[in-house]
Parts: C-alpha cells; sequence; structure tokens
C-alpha cells in the first residue's frame, strides 16, 4: 500500500471542518462509513497488473528513487524526452 488517496473536494471541506482526526484513513474513513445517511460513498483501486506503478514521496531518499525510476525509463511513457 503505498498511502496515496485522491479525495473529492467534498472530502477536503469535510475533512477541513474536522481537522481534530490524526489518521486519515483509521479516524475520518471509518466515522464517515459510520454516517450512511450522508451519502457519500468510497471507491477504491487496486493496481493487480505487473507493468503497474505507484510510488509517494515522503522524503528525499524516495523524491531520488521515483526520479531514478523515470530516468531508467521504467516509467514509460513519463519518460524526460516525451513532449507533452
Amino acid at each position: 500500500d503505498c498511502h496515496i488517496d485522491i479525495c473529492s473536494q467534498e472530502m477536503l471541506a469535510a475533512i477541513a471542518d474536522n481537522y481534530d482526526y490524526k489518521d486519515l484513513r483509521r479516524d475520518y474513513i471509518h466515522n464517515e462509513v459510520q454516517n450512511k445517511e450522508l451519502g457519500y460513498k468510497i471507491f477504491a483501486h487496486e493496481l493487480n497488473s505487473p507493468t503497474a506503478y505507484a510510488a509517494k514521496v515522503q522524503c528525499f531518499r524516495t523524491y531520488a528513487a521515483i526520479s531514478r525510476d523515470v530516468l531508467h525509463r521504467w516509467l514509460y511513457p513519463l519518460v524526460p524526452d516525451n513532449n507533452w
């Protein structure tokens, strides 16, 4: 688990109102799943493909490792010489 979470604008606003949560997954998600009447939904996508790649930059070491992966072209088509 890379701990990459993509949130909607509504969820970000709700988190801003309830900023007393210490852990987003453990506290906030657990409480919102119990509030079924609000109608919020949680979706998940699991990367099962052997060519899938996901990483989270936490420090300079992980930034360097991800940058090295890009430079070694392991993330094709996300490569330095590709015209965006």
